[in-house]
């Protein structure tokens, strides 16, 4: 692999993992703020935001090989070629998958256990456990149980499609 396919693939993965990143992240943690809040100025700025990653994911993904213009980033090496054995696009698309989707389950499993916790607490304080739990009380977050739940999912179906992506992602890409 020349070291200048090397540093696009490196490229379009980060803007690969940025985009999946605002998508299971940002626009749930940010529709919450809605809920609450119902300015036009709160639109404005979700859109705006969204707009320039969308942007910058579409600028790396299209113009890679200008990004490692610009940052010299070809420059320094003694050889031109690094050698991976059969490693190809697909295969450091799948890895890249694998890698996202068990940062998902990792980052939100512990999350997801302790709304468990306390939506069982909860359920078991309003049923007359409170002598065996004790009255510590906490609010049940049911938006934030369904998004761990959700980008828990994400991550197992990434994990387990990841051949099946990596090939439509090198055919888009």
């Amino acid at each position: 692999m020349q070291i200048r396919d090397f540093f696009r693939l490196i490229i379009k993965l980060f803007g690969l993992y940025a985009l999946l990143t605002t998508i299971i992240q940002f626009i749930p943690f940010n529709f919450s703020m809605f809920i609450y809040e119902e300015g036009v100025m709160s639109y404005f700025w979700l859109v705006a935001i969204l707009l320039i990653i969308v942007g910058i994911f579409i600028g790396m993904v299209k113009n890679a090989d200008l990004l490692i213009d610009w940052l010299h980033l070809e420059h320094g090496f003694e050889e031109k070629k690094i050698n991976f054995g059969n490693l190809d696009e697909s295969k450091m698309f799948s890895l890249t998958l694998i890698l996202i989707g068990g940062f998902l389950i990792i980052d939100y499993f512990p999350s997801f256990l302790h709304n468990c916790y306390y939506s069982f607490r909860t359920v078991a304080d309003t049923k007359g456990l409170d002598g065996l739990i004790g009255l510590n009380y906490t609010t049940v977050s049911y938006f934030d149980w369904t998004m761990t739940f959700i980008n828990i999912v994400v991550g197992y179906l990434l994990i387990v499609n990841h051949k099946g992506i990596s090939r439509w992602l090198v055919r888009k890409v």
